[in-house]
């Protein structure tokens, strides 16, 4: 898909945030993808402060405690097609939301740190996607269940 060329900084700015990142390639599992692809997005709109993929944020906070329970149950399988790079397949929701689900586990983890440069290192350094996923504690959001929808 082509994309307008407003958007052309963040596009830039993801794909700078790929060539940085250490991890990429070394873990085939759909956690790791969706944090790799996320994190490119979460970082590269700090950079540029644009997110082309901001489609997925309004479906996607719009949902997000349904996406992340369907998330959960194939986040350990290499098979990344119902939540990446599935725009020739995707039909009753955007395609590519692990982009959204990565990104929102990297920003949790961004958030929660103290020392957000430290915390920009760590996320293109990953080595353990489970660690990384705990560490973020982006699931606690959901775990009592009063989890409200953004407006």
């Amino acid at each position: 898909m082509t994309r307008p060329i407003e958007l052309l900084p963040g596009i830039v700015a993801h794909e700078l945030i790929h060539a940085q990142q250490r991890s990429r390639g070394s873990d085939e599992k759909l956690l790791a993808q969706s944090i790799i692809e996320g994190s490119a997005d979460f970082i590269g709109e700090i950079i540029s402060e644009q997110n082309f993929d901001s489609h997925l944020k309004v479906y996607g906070d719009a949902r997000e405690p349904e996406l992340w329970e369907a998330f959960k149950r194939e986040m350990h399988d290499k098979n990344v097609s119902n939540w990446l790079y599935n725009a020739a397949s995707a039909k009753d929701r955007p395609a590519d939301l692990g982009y959204y689900i990565g990104y929102k586990i990297c920003e949790s983890y961004y958030n929660r740190a103290k020392n957000k440069k430290r915390a920009i290192e760590d996320i293109l350094t990953i080595k353990d996607f489970d660690r990384f996923l705990e560490e973020s504690r982006y699931e606690e959001k959901f775990a009592d269940g009063s989890y409200t929808k953004m407006p």
